[in-house]
C-alpha cells in the first residue's frame, strides 16, 4: 500500500499563546477526507420553531415600554455655584433634599461647606442648612425628620433643617483602638505584599532558568540533526525523512518562540526586582494615613427609616463589605442586625418599608428584605442576560425606593433603566429610562406617593432627571 506524507502546518498566532510543553497541529482542511462532517439537527426540529403567542407577546413588549418620560432636568448649582450632589430625597411634602459635600468655591481654595438644599419640585433652591461633615446618605423619616450620615457621623435635622442630634456612626468605636487595629491591619498588608512580590519574582527567575535550559536543549537537537548525510538529489523522500523534516519544523518553530519569551522574562525582571525593593522599602504608615483609611472603613452607605427605627448600611471595620444597622430614632442603642453583605464599587443602598429593611445586593442582581433580627425574609430579581426583568451590567441594582403600596422602584447604574416590582417581587414593568454616563456608580431615585412622578440622580453631571407618567415621544 502506498504511504503518503505530509508536513503538518503550524500557527504561530496560535502557539505564541499556548505552553510550550505541548505543541499541536492546525485542524485539518476542510475536504481532507478523513474529516467527517456531521449533520446532528433534528430533521423533524427544522421549519418547526414555536412562534411567540400574540397575546404574551403584547405582554411582554407593554412591560418593555416605559410608563413614564422624561419631562425636565434639574441642575443643581451652576456656573458661577460650582457644587457636587452627593445624594438625594424627597421630603414629605414632595420638596427636593440634595446632599452636597462641596457647595462653593472661593477663589483656588476650596471651601469645606458642605449643605443640604432643599429644592421645589421645579428645581428652584428654597433653603440651604450648613453640615459640619461629609454627607454620602440622606432620608426622612413619617414625621418630615432629615437623617444624614457620612464618614463616621449621623445626625438628625427637624424639617425646617435645625440640628437635632449628631452622634458617631455605628461602626466607630474608641478612635485610639480603631487607629491601633488599623496599624496591626496595615502591617500585615505590607507583609503579605513582601511575600508575594518575593515569591512572583522567584517564580519568573526559575522560569527564566527553565526555558533557557529548553532553549539550549532544543539547539543541541538541532546541531545534530544537521550533522545527519543529506539526501542526494532526485531521490524519493521516504519515510524517515520526512517525519524528520517534520521534527524540524516543529523544533525551528520552539526555539523562535522560546526566544522571544525569554527576551520578554529579561526585560521584566528589573520592573519585579524595583517593585519588591519599593515594597521592602516602605515606611510606617502615619497617623494621617490610618486616619484616612479609619474614614473609608466608616462610610455610611445608606440612611432608611422605618416603624422600628433608623437603619444604617456602613462599612465593616474589618474584612470587606457591609453590615446593616438598627438605630433609635435618636440615633442610639446601635444593635447589628446584618453583616457581611456584599456591594459593588462602595454602593450599598438600603431603604425600609414596613418592618423590613431592604437592601440593592447589586452583588447578588436582586433586592433582599431582612427582619428585625436580621434573617433574610424575601429576595427577588435576577440577572439580565437579555431578560427585561434582570438587571443588567456589572452589578444593579444600584439603588431602590418604596412607594406607600410596598411597590419597590429599582435602579440601575450605566444601564439607566428604573424598574417596578410588586410587594412580592413580581415584575410590573419597566418605569423610566435615562441616559447616564456608564460606570459603577451611585444612582439614587425617589417617587411621588402616587406613583406620577419619578426622580434619578444623574451624579456625574450633578443633576437629576424627572420623569413623569405618560407615554414616551
Amino acid at each position: 500500500m502506498k504511504r503518503v506524507f505530509a508536513r503538518w502546518r503550524w500557527s504561530r498566532a496560535a502557539l505564541a499563546g499556548l505552553s510550550l510543553a505541548l505543541l499541536a497541529p492546525t485542524a485539518a482542511p476542510a475536504d481532507d477526507p478523513a474529516v467527517l462532517e456531521l449533520d446532528v439537527t433534528d430533521p423533524e426540529s427544522q421549519g418547526s420553531e414555536e412562534k411567540p403567542d400574540p397575546a404574551e407577546q403584547a405582554r411582554l413588549d407593554a412591560l418593555a415600554t416605559p410608563t413614564h418620560r422624561q419631562t425636565a432636568v434639574i441642575k443643581i448649582g451652576g456656573e458661577d455655584d460650582p457644587v457636587t450632589v452627593a445624594t438625594f430625597c424627597l421630603t414629605r411634602d414632595g420638596a427636593l433634599l440634595a446632599a452636597c459635600p462641596r457647595a462653593k468655591l472661593e477663589g483656588e481654595e476650596e471651601k469645606s461647606g458642605a449643605q443640604l438644599r432643599l429644592l421645589s419640585p421645579k428645581g428652584e433652591l428654597l433653603k440651604t442648612v450648613a453640615i459640619d461633615f461629609t454627607p454620602q446618605a440622606i432620608n426622612v423619616d413619617a414625621a418630615g425628620n432629615i437623617y444624614v450620615g457620612g464618614a463616621q457621623s449621623l445626625a438628625k435635622y427637624s424639617a425646617d433643617g435645625k440640628r437635632l442630634v449628631k452622634n458617631d456612626a455605628p461602626n466607630v468605636v474608641d478612635m485610639d483602638a480603631m487607629m491601633e487595629k488599623m496599624r496591626k491591619q496595615v502591617r500585615r498588608q505590607y507583609e503579605t505584599a513582601r511575600e508575594q512580590m518575593q515569591r512572583r519574582l522567584e517564580g519568573m527567575q526559575e522560569l527564566l532558568a527553565t526555558q533557557e535550559e529548553r532553549l539550549a536543549g532544543l539547539k543541541a537537537e538541532e546541531a545534530e540533526a544537521g550533522e545527519q548525510a543529506p539526501r542526494t538529489k532526485g531521490d524519493e523522500p521516504d519515510a524517515d525523512e520526512e517525519e524528520r523534516a517534520t521534527e524540524a519544523d516543529r523544533r525551528k518553530l520552539q526555539i523562535e518562540v522560546l526566544t522571544g519569551q525569554i527576551q520578554h522574562l529579561k526585560a521584566q525582571l528589573p520592573m519585579y526586582e524595583r517593585h519588591l525593593e519599593h515594597v521592602r522599602s516602605r515606611a510606617e504608615p502615619t497617623d494621617e494615613q490610618i486616619r484616612q483609611m479609619i474614614r473609608y472603613r466608616t462610610q455610611v452607605a445608606g440612611i432608611a427609616c422605618g416603624p422600628a427605627g433608623i437603619y444604617v448600611a456602613c462599612s465593616a471595620t474589618e474584612g470587606y463589605g457591609y453590615e446593616i444597622w438598627l438605630l433609635k430614632s435618636d440615633l442610639t442603642d446601635p444593635k447589628k442586625i446584618a453583616g457581611d453583605q456584599r456591594g459593588c464599587c462602595g454602593q450599598f443602598d438600603i431603604q425600609a418599608h414596613g418592618d423590613t429593611v431592604y437592601a440593592a445586593a447589586n452583588c447578588r442582581f436582586s433586592v433582599v428584605g431582612f427582619n428585625g433580627e436580621g434573617e433574610e425574609t424575601i429576595c427577588f430579581g435576577k440577572r439580565g442576560g437579555g431578560d427585561i426583568e434582570g438587571f443588567g451590567s456589572c452589578c444593579n441594582p444600584m439603588n431602590i425606593r418604596f412607594a406607600p403600596n410596598g411597590d419597590c422602584y429599582t435602579a440601575e447604574a450605566s444601564v439607566g433603566a428604573i424598574k417596578r416590582f410588586n410587594k412580592d417581587g413580581k415584575f410590573q414593568g419597566v418605569v423610566a429610562q435615562a441616559e447616564l454616563v456608564p460606570g459603577c456608580k451611585h444612582v439614587a431615585i425617589d417617587v411621588t406617593p402616587d406613583g406620577e412622578r419619578v426622580y434619578m440622580l444623574d451624579i456625574t453631571r450633578s443633576q437629576i432627571y424627572v420623569f413623569e407618567r405618560g407615554p414616551g415621544d
